[in-house]
């Protein structure tokens, strides 16, 4: 039995057929490998960064890649610019710029305390948003696939994946 293998692409929707039929059959069963990829953190927010980065900064991509554990900032941070994204309906090439409005709102008198916040959540964007416009322009310029892989590699240079991965398999 261990020369056969079963490999589909939805094992839940064959697994209590293929349970079934296998053991009517006397052929024990192991499954293995049962765990949708996509789901797992880290893949999830890889992708989040490509199609932010691919697909014109789109603010459901940018912001669930900022969420990531591979994000830069911490999640209050995160809260902070989703926050204002949403207030202000940063879209697009918007994430690119420098934020100008107030960070409560329209109407709202600037102090100081304001103009401070405004800087550190510009500060923030930047840093979140860096590594994903490094990545939007190598592949715009890539001719070849080798050059889209490179710019990958480039960005998981960027963002210390190798380090981080490490920091979360040690936690």
């Amino acid at each position: 039995y261990r020369d056969i293998s079963i490999v589909c692409t939805d094992m839940a929707s064959y697994k209590n057929t293929l349970s079934l039929v296998l053991h009517r059959c006397g052929i024990p069963l192991y499954l293995s490998g049962t765990e949708e990829i996509l789901e797992k953190s880290v893949i999830s927010a890889l992708l989040s960064a490509l199609n932010a980065a691919l697909d014109g900064f789109d603010s459901r991509d940018v912001l669930r890649y900022f969420k990531s554990p591979l994000s830069p900032v911490n999640m209050d941070v995160c809260d902070h610019l989703e926050n204002y994204a949403i207030l202000w309906g940063i879209q697009g090439s918007r994430w690119l710029n420098s934020w100008e409005n107030h960070p409560a709102g329209m109407g709202e008198e600037w102090t100081d305390s304001a103009r401070e916040q405004l800087a550190r959540l510009n500060e923030a964007r930047a840093l979140c948003i860096s590594p994903l416009l490094q990545l939007y322009r190598k592949f715009r310029s890539a001719v070849k696939l080798q050059d889209q892989v490179e710019a990958l590699y480039d960005f998981f240079e960027d963002i210390c994946l190798a380090k981080r991965l490490d920091d979360m398999a040690k936690e």
